[in-house]
């Protein structure tokens, strides 16, 4: 398991060093020291289940727990400003789209077995990228959290197990699936 200390300071990299929900500064020290700064869930925990890092944000500690509170980023005054500050995660995820398809086609193209694999193994990289991103930026523009959204958490979780089937497979000879 991730440490505290090292899920913050991805979540912070992530951010670029500032609260997604204000766009205050995140300082390095208040990342370390903690007190003005939290590890929120986009999503409430106990509406959707989901504690995975997709699922998290860093975010100032007084709007986490006096203003958003228990509610979703659409249920927010300042949801416009939100949409703004994730356009890089947005764009992110356009990226890899485009880089999946371009391993798509390396591998239709490849030469050798080699060439084949590396561009295989290189695409479901990418996929698992796009899975985490999508995850995490679709959080913010979902507007209620229904029953169905709760049971796709699960779902989520064996696709992603899929993928990281089809890539070991291509790096190993020999791979089992364990319950």
């Amino acid at each position: 398991h991730m440490t505290d200390l090292s899920k913050k300071y991805r979540l912070w990299v992530e951010q670029g060093g500032f609260c997604i929900y204000t766009r205050k500064p995140i300082t390095i020290s208040s990342l370390i020291n903690g007190g003005s700064v939290d590890i929120e869930h986009t999503i409430p925990r106990s509406l959707s289940f989901d504690d995975s890092l997709c699922n998290k944000t860093l975010s100032d500690s007084y709007f986490n727990q006096k203003i958003k509170g228990n509610r979703i980023p659409s249920q927010l005054s300042n949801y416009e400003d939100i949409l703004l500050n994730i356009q890089p995660w947005v764009d992110k995820v356009e990226e890899i789209r485009g880089r999946i398809i371009f391993w798509k086609n390396k591998s239709k193209k490849a030469q050798t077995k080699e060439q084949k694999d590396k561009a295989i193994r290189q695409k479901h990289l990418w996929e698992l990228d796009l899975e985490y991103w999508e995850k995490k930026v679709n959080a913010f523009f979902i507007k209620e959290v229904t029953t169905g959204f709760r049971n796709n958490q699960l779902v989520d979780t064996s696709i992603i197990a899929k993928y990281t089937m089809h890539y070991l497979k291509s790096v190993f000879s020999r791979v089992e699936v364990q319950k």
